[in-house]
């Protein structure tokens, strides 16, 4: 069974419980970042970014993959933090972030979203 970080950006978390769920039926152990903290009470009106994030990284020390599910700066940045671990990266944007297009020309990315395996 593989520990799963699910990389989630704030606007989907009335997603997590079907990420979580997602993870769960293909026989892995899901690590959501928001089960781990809270929205309400770590958000960014209450800590500092670089505070979270390293909570985050340190989520995603403990995986043995990551997964993304949408696209923020956060999620960006947990990519490029499992990437310089080597850990394996799959997307599923497509199926959970319906402004996946929005969010891709945003941040001027495509490479999450046209591949599965990263």
């Amino acid at each position: 069974m593989k520990k799963i970080y699910a990389s989630t950006p704030f606007r989907l978390a009335n997603k997590i419980n079907e990420i979580c769920d997602f993870i769960q039926v293909q026989g892995h152990f899901p690590i959501h970042p928001f089960n781990a903290l809270p929205l309400n009470r770590y958000s960014y009106d209450n800590f500092n970014r670089d505070d979270i994030m390293d909570v985050c990284y340190g989520l995603v020390d403990l995986s043995d993959e990551l997964w993304i599910f949408g696209i923020g700066s956060g999620s960006l940045d947990e990519i490029k933090y499992a990437k310089f671990l080597q850990k394996p990266v799959e997307s599923y944007i497509k199926q959970f972030d319906s402004d996946w297009e929005k969010y891709s020309k945003k941040y001027k990315i495509n490479y999450i979203v046209t591949t599965t395996k990263i």
